[in-house]
């Protein structure tokens, strides 16, 4: 199988081995939103790792803001994890992280590990462009639009996707409850019984799903797509439970009694104006909140040209088209890169305002 498994202990290599597995994830937990493997550890299972023959991904999730960019680095330069030999990529969710460790290390393979957002193939396009050497797809995407995706970005840029996990799907820097580091609570309300969310507090507050995700049952159309399928056990069951479900078909009980979320089924958002407006000149594929838009462009458009921006959920406001930098996008668009404006999310199409109306 063509896989990619998380662990955190030296038991967990020994698990993997046994499986024959030759891709690992470790999490480092100076730099993932929420639990890892502190540096002592870490050195001694790649070794471990190395020594079994095994590639391994450094995960580094956190979201750190400009002040602590540089403090980062500088500690990714302390420890010299991401020197040649150690480790094969880093995992990043992070763009301006990416841009930077992609730069300094231009040995390394980045994967930029989208949660949400990536909507549109044009959005893997953009990351190739940057120079990143793949994406984990958003868990937005329905199973039915994937391949889709596989076209918009050519080869080497690499696919992977989450089919085994916890879904977190909500984080803030902030302390949401008395909780020490490494500690996780269930959370439920009243309204909900037995419906049970999942707190973490790690460098981040993250919050995950009352459900699971696993796509076992959809691994047969999976491994024939061009894919790289991740498996992450942490708050559903241990690593080797999840080899023996996985691999053999052996059931287990999760933790917290999570119930697993066979096929999302998410649909991909669509976003059209309606039948009478015009038709959209541009279309926003993500938004970075007080930093920076980035969207496929349709039609050429002037500097200063205002717009009328329109929400998936039908909301419009006045946008003036001001980019700061573009590239070259699939047949018949472009990128552009725009200053953030309140109220612009993720599917808003941009269209000409109606002179005459």
């Amino acid at each position: 199988m063509n896989g990619k498994f998380v662990v955190c202990s030296a038991d967990d290599i020994r698990s993997v081995q046994e499986y024959g597995v030759k891709r690992v994830i470790i999490p480092w937990a100076a730099a993932s939103q929420g639990s890892g493997v502190f540096l002592p550890e870490l050195e001694a299972m790649l070794t471990q790792a190395h020594d079994g023959g095994m590639q391994v991904d450094l995960a580094a999730d956190i979201l750190p803001d400009d002040s602590q960019l540089d403090a980062l680095m500088d500690e990714f330069r302390r420890t010299d994890l991401l020197r040649p030999g150690r480790i094969q990529g880093v995992r990043l969710q992070n763009i301006g992280l990416a841009r930077v460790i992609r730069q300094a290390y231009p040995h390394l393979k980045v994967i930029f590990d989208v949660r949400s957002g990536g909507n549109h193939p044009a959005y893997y396009t953009w990351l190739q462009r940057m120079g990143l050497d793949g994406a984990v797809l958003s868990r937005e995407l329905s199973l039915e639009s994937l391949p889709d995706f596989f076209r918009s970005a050519g080869a080497p840029f690499s696919f992977e996707l989450r089919v085994f996990g916890a879904i977190a799907f909500f984080s803030s820097r902030r302390a949401l409850l008395d909780m020490a580091v490494g500690q996780t609570c269930l959370l439920e309300e009243p309204s909900r019984p037995g419906q049970r969310f999942l707190l973490e507090r790690g460098n981040d507050s993250v919050l995950h799903h009352s459900r699971y995700l696993d796509l076992r049952g959809h691994l047969g159309r999976l491994q024939s797509w061009p894919l790289t399928l991740v498996l992450d056990y942490r708050h559903v069951c241990t690593c080797r439970e999840m080899l023996a479900y996985w691999f053999d078909g052996r059931e287990f009980a999760a933790l917290h009694g999570l119930a697993p979320m066979a096929d999302p089924q998410l649909p991909r958002e669509e976003s059209r104006p309606p039948s009478d407006a015009q038709e959209p000149v541009a279309r926003l594929l993500d938004v970075k909140r007080s930093r920076y838009l980035v969207a496929e462009v349709f039609a050429g458009l002037a500097d200063g040209e205002e717009l009328l921006c329109q929400s998936p959920e039908g909301k419009c406001f006045s946008l003036r088209w001001q980019p700061r930098k573009t590239w070259s996008g699939s047949p018949g668009s472009s990128l552009a890169l725009l200053p953030w404006v309140k109220g612009a999310t993720v599917g808003a199409v941009l269209m000409r305002k109606d002179v005459d109306g």
